[in-house]
């Protein structure tokens, strides 16, 4: 097996829930919807109002009370030429032109489904979606390591974990291979993860440092935990903020599915040969196309299953997009599923993930 697909069981087996322009950063995602127009409407500069060519597409806006310059660009740099690329094994891949797709700031008089459903209706119009609200997934065991090896002497079942030690003797990872960490941010400077990690810092929220060093801290060096992956490098993308909590309906800080196209999208230019993700919310196509080009590039993308059984156990993404996606739920320590793990027909594989009984952790 080769060190990148066993790199990624490893890290699956242990990581569980756990380049926007200005305009972008200052609006709540939460109040945009985002629509591909294959014509009527001409693309802009960054923070630029989007010319309105067609008449049917001005008479929706202005009945809906939006004016021109709530219209922009929601990728103003993508370029057509980008819509073909090349796979590491040589084949050529198709993306759609991302170029097509603006953002429409939507005022709080109306709500973003009555401008959805009627945006569907014209002919024009490829998809209309709402900006995704999505949340992250925190790991409720962080810091008590028994999911890597677990002798059932704190009342759990001996050998419920994933056998790192076992692996390790075989395997302890290696330096060629990149993780991103696609998430709130890595302290990149973190004494365990000092020298082997790069890109996006936090702003306040830890929880993507907290995943990292779960995949990848480093071992030997009497500094606190140990990764499953020794040598794996680690490449931090943001989509978490703290700087969008203010915002309404949005606990986490989402950044907004333009975003998060960008840096899946980047972490796989980059070279990331495993994507993470312990975050999810509902279906959109432009997140789906950004995994959809991960897995077109041969790239491995992990992700939650998610902790809100106990919450109507929703379907989530992109964990149940399926395609490329390895899709983790929790167990405890007695081999149970954690009451909080959701469940469906797409889960890939379970892992620990909480010590039994443990409350919902929503």
């Amino acid at each position: 097996m080769n060190s990148r697909i066993l790199s990624a069981l490893l890290l699956n087996a242990a990581i569980l829930f756990v380049s926007s322009d200005l305009l972008y950063a200052q609006s709540d995602p939460t109040k945009e919807i985002l629509v591909y127009f294959a014509s009527g409407i001409d693309r802009a500069p960054a923070g630029q109002a989007a010319p309105v060519r067609s008449g049917a597409i001005q008479r929706l806006l202005t009945q809906f009370n939006i004016p021109g310059s709530h219209v922009i660009s929601a990728f103003p740099t993508f370029l057509e030429a980008d819509t073909l690329k090349k796979s590491p094994d040589g084949r050529t891949i198709s993306l759609p032109n991302m170029g097509r797709i603006f953002r429409i700031q939507v005022p709080d008089s109306i709500t973003g489904n009555a401008l959805v459903d009627s945006l569907k209706k014209l002919p024009n119009v490829i998809f209309a979606e709402p900006n995704m609200s999505a949340r992250l997934f925190s790991d409720p065991t962080y810091g008590n390591q028994w999911h890597l090896n677990n002798t059932g002497q704190s009342g759990g079942t001996s050998g419920a974990d994933i056998r790192a030690e076992q692996a390790w003797s075989i395997f302890t990872g290696s330096s060629s291979v990149t993780i991103a960490i696609v998430d709130a941010g890595v302290e990149t400077s973190h004494e365990d993860l000092s020298g082997k990690a790069s890109g996006d810092s936090p702003d306040g929220d830890y929880h993507g440092t907290h995943v990292a060093g779960i995949a990848a801290a480093k071992a030997n060096n009497d500094k606190g935990g140990r990764g499953v992956d020794w040598n794996a490098q680690i490449l931090s993308k943001q989509i978490f903020s703290t700087a969008y909590i203010s915002y309404p309906d949005n606990p986490d800080g989402y950044m907004g599915d333009v975003n998060t196209y960008n840096k899946v999208v980047s972490a796989v230019d980059n070279g990331a040969a495993i994507v993470n993700n312990s975050w999810g919310g509902p279906y959109t196509t432009t997140v789906r196309t950004a995994f959809a080009y991960a897995y077109k590039m041969n790239r491995v993308a992990t992700a939650s299953m998610g902790n809100s059984y106990q919450s109507g156990n929703p379907t989530i993404y992109p964990a149940a997009f399926s395609q490329g996606i390895i899709a983790v739920g929790a167990t405890t320590d007695a081999d149970a599923r954690s009451s909080f793990s959701q469940t469906g027909n797409h889960i890939s594989v379970v892992a620990p993930g909480g010590i039994n009984p443990y409350p919902n952790n929503n």
